[in-house]
């Protein structure tokens, strides 16, 4: 029987899928991969990090430390995009930092931090700190042992502090939230902690609190805000009782809040009276992995990472399993078990993107090392390496997307709009090219990139059998083609990326001789 070539294979159609054996995953479909995405019809590298900003210019302690925390903020009447961010000095104390993309020289950095007393604070893994803006002012919330904070009008050295009419405990305390977030015309703290004394002894956590201020009505200023309801106001508090678990975090949905507990999702929603919210709970078979593990991704769904499950739900009581038989099984599976509280999701907006940040069992930094990333728009899945990151935050600047991380170092991190991560790859192993029976001679393979790639195929006899693959190098503006030999009843390919090139590959086609049954 002659040589024929094999219909094209499209390895941009399918994306990742690791849940199922490779043997059984679609046409297409790859049985690993790393650092490459399906993208705009063909395979393509996934973008780097790189080292950017540097924390302070002049502060040790800062310059020295590690960034936690990072979002955009513009002053009110300001005209510069504004990086902030929340740092772990050296000393082990919260700085909080914003650095002016405008501005020039030293000037451009600007410690807002109040080191006074009570808005000094430290760190917890298993309670991140947040800093987002809200009524064009910027809140910090350090999660551990100081209270809410935010810029008073003049935005300068030393200006956070406490919101107005926050509430103590019995000793005169301010009490600590694990979680806060804006909703609608109202801040929403979440997972209480009362400190007392000096000491852990007589500390209470109340993990089930949920506490809502009033409406703010006074455009940049919290001055009128209260938090102790009273018939004059709109504040007030609430246990989420209904199940035991307690809440790791929450954020807009539309109209509503949703609530997320360790083992149930809670949908919260003005009533316009004397009731003022209304709280319903809507799943208790499952809730959020950890703080930080939900995402909006328009049309009013959030994708959450449960502890069964990763999922998509329009705070209706119907949702959308994406991973199972896909990637769930196995991202659950890598995470290190006492890191688990590092992992935390993003969203890309330009692309379409989700990314399931996570330690691995093989981390050795303090923050997320690897990420699944979903393509909520075409339901493709792919794997990236991260540098350690614990934050990530979208932006534009000029016309330009930008995407800054924090991490343990001395700068924060960018993602590069050009340069991609050298090395990617994908596999597809054990593709019977579709007969299982017959022994396959292959002595060709045609390629269909943009860029060149690194070409690797291998012919086994059975399942089991190990793979050993050498690349052959094609480049596409001399060659249509890779010349090889390999014979098997199945086949293990794999392409690479030819360092930072972009492969931008779509189709393979094979040049296959049946060599009889076995």
């Amino acid at each position: 029987m002659p040589y024929q070539t094999s219909p094209e294979i499209d390895f941009s159609s399918v994306g990742l899928v690791v849940d199922v054996p490779s043997n059984a995953i679609p046409t297409g479909g790859w049985s690993n991969s790393l650092n490459v995405r399906p993208r705009n019809g063909s395979v393509q590298g996934v973008n780097a990090f790189a080292n950017d900003i540097v924390l302070h210019p002049t502060d040790s302690n800062i310059a020295n430390g590690e960034a936690k925390a990072v979002c955009q903020f513009t002053p009110s009447g300001g005209d510069n995009l504004i990086i902030a961010y929340i740092v772990k000095g050296v000393n082990g104390n919260g700085s909080v930092v914003l650095y002016d993309t405008g501005g020039s020289g030293n000037s451009r950095w600007n410690d807002i931090t109040n080191s006074t007393a009570v808005n000094v604070f430290t760190f917890d893994d298993d309670y991140p700190p947040q800093i987002f803006v809200f009524n064009q002012l910027l809140i910090v919330n350090p999660g551990t042992d100081a209270p809410p904070q935010f810029t008073d009008a003049k935005v300068g050295a030393g200006s956070l502090a406490p919101i107005p009419g926050w509430l103590t405990d019995s000793n005169s305390s301010p009490i600590i939230c694990r979680i806060l977030r804006p909703y609608n015309q109202r801040l929403i703290a979440m997972s209480i902690k009362e400190e007392h004394g000096a000491g852990t002894s007589d500390d209470v956590y109340q993990p089930i609190d949920f506490l809502f201020s009033s409406h703010i009505t006074t455009i940049s200023s919290l001055t009128a805000v209260q938090w102790t309801a009273s018939t004059t106001n709109t504040a007030g508090d609430a246990f989420l009782n209904a199940t035991p678990g307690k809440i790791l975090d929450g954020g807009q949905w539309g109209e509503f809040f949703i609530a997320y507990k360790t083992d149930s999702v809670v949908r919260v929603r003005e009533t316009g009276d004397t009731s003022v919210l209304a709280i319903e709970s809507i799943f208790e078979d499952d809730g959020i992995y950890s703080t930080r593990c939900f995402a909006n991704i328009g049309n009013s769904q959030h994708l959450v990472v449960g502890n069964y499950g990763i999922y998509i739900h329009d705070g209706q009581s119907e949702r959308q399993d994406i991973a199972k038989d896909l990637f769930k099984d196995t991202m659950y599976a890598l995470v290190k078990a006492s890191e688990r509280n590092r992992t935390f999701v993003f969203q890309q907006t330009r692309d379409k993107e989700v990314w399931l940040c996570l330690p691995t069992t093989s981390n050795s930094t303090t923050g997320c090392d690897l990420a699944f990333v979903y393509d909520y728009s075409s339901g493709k899945i792919h794997k990236r390496t991260l540098p350690g990151l614990t934050d990530l935050f979208e932006t534009e600047l000029d016309g330009t997307l930008k995407i800054y991380g924090t991490k343990s170092g001395t700068t924060l991190q960018t993602l590069s709009n050009s340069v991609l991560e050298s090395g990617g790859y994908f596999e597809r192993q054990d593709d019977n090219l579709g007969d299982n029976t017959k022994v396959k001679c292959i002595n060709r393979v045609e390629v269909n990139s943009k860029g060149s790639v690194k070409i690797a195929l291998t012919g086994t006899q059975h399942l089991s059998d190990s793979k050993t693959y050498t690349d052959v190098t094609f480049n596409p503006a001399t060659d249509h083609k890779v010349d090889l030999r390999t014979s098997g009843r199945y086949m293990n390919l794999r392409v690479s990326m030819n360092g930072t090139t972009n492969p931008e590959l779509s189709k393979l086609q094979f040049k296959v001789k049946a060599m009889g049954v076995r």
